[in-house]
Formats: structure tokens, sequence, C-alpha cells
């Protein structure tokens, strides 16, 4: 994993084609290059707005910070949030899933989980009228006692939520 420091503001090009690549804060305006086992992601505290420009990753994303903008995202193998937002008004298909480590919060727009999910640790909030929608045929296995935060969002559930963790309760978020 390689973190570059400072706002990276990109009109150029990003590739990734292997390990993980955080920025620190900034903007693109050009599709950025993710291959298939390679990871693009925003460091803790940080910003990173992608603007309109639709992304189609072949690897993952990681939010550790924020990330903003109007465009639709198409993640393959999924998302890893450890105490992270998903802040973009648009669309957000994960084909491989979520895997919520930390605190998570969906402000805005649409996740489409169409992989199997799993929420380990960290409240976890929509807000502004998110949506999350977990696929038909995946699962959402909870294994934490944390809590659902806001929940001005609707949660579409048309696959599985199985909670999974001893002694405690867990609030999902949003409308169910």
């Amino acid at each position: 994993t390689v973190t570059v420091p400072g706002d990276m503001n990109n009109t150029g090009t990003i590739e990734v084609q292997g390990g993980t690549l955080l920025v620190a804060g900034g903007s693109t305006t050009q599709p950025i290059s993710v291959s298939a086992g390679a990871s693009f992601g925003v460091a803790n505290p940080y910003t990173f707005d992608i603007g309109a420009v639709n992304q189609t990753f072949a690897g993952g994303l990681v939010l550790q910070g924020t990330v903003t903008g109007s465009a639709n995202v198409d993640v393959a193998e999924g998302i890893v949030v450890n105490n992270g937002t998903l802040g973009t008004s648009g669309t957000t298909t994960a084909g491989g899933g979520v895997a919520i480590q930390g605190t998570f919060t969906l402000d805005t727009g649409t996740l489409n989980s169409n992989g199997d999910s799993t929420w380990s640790g960290g409240n976890f909030g929509l807000i502004n009228n998110a949506v999350l929608n977990i696929a038909s045929g995946t699962t959402l296995e909870i294994t934490t006692t944390a809590g659902g935060g806001a929940n001005n969002g609707t949660f579409n559930n048309l696959g599985t939520v199985r909670m999974n963790a001893v002694g405690g309760n867990v609030g999902l978020p949003g409308a169910m």
C-alpha cells in the first residue's frame, strides 16, 4: 500500500496495476484505471472528488476517507470500508460486495451490493436519502454489535441479512 501525500489533482492518467494506491485528497477529471487484484482508495481523513467522470474498476475500492462526486462507480472486486464515507450522488455498484470493517456512512447516492458482504465493525449509517440495495442471491453477514447510524435513507434487501454476533443487538440503518 502506498499513500500519495498531499492533494492529488488528476487531469492525466492514474493506473493502479498492483497493490493499493491511497490518495490523501484531491480530485480527478479523468477515468482511473484499476486492474484486477489491485485497489484504489482514499486515506483517512481526506476527501477525493471523482467529479462527473464515470469510473469502472476491475479491482477494488478502499474507503478510509471520503469519496464525493456525481459519477457512477462500478467496482468489480468490491469495496473495503474502514472509517470511510461514500458520498457520491450517482450509483456505485460493488460486484464483489462490501466489507465494512469500521464506521461507514453512505451519503446521498445509491450503493448496489451485488456480492456477499460483511459488517464486522463500526457504526453504519445512511444519510441524505442514501439507498443501499442488497442483491438477490447475496448475503450481508453481520458479526458486530455496533449500531446503525442515521436512518434517513433506505435499505432494500433482496438477499439475506444474517445476524451472527453473540451477545448483542444491532440496529440496521435506514428504512427497511
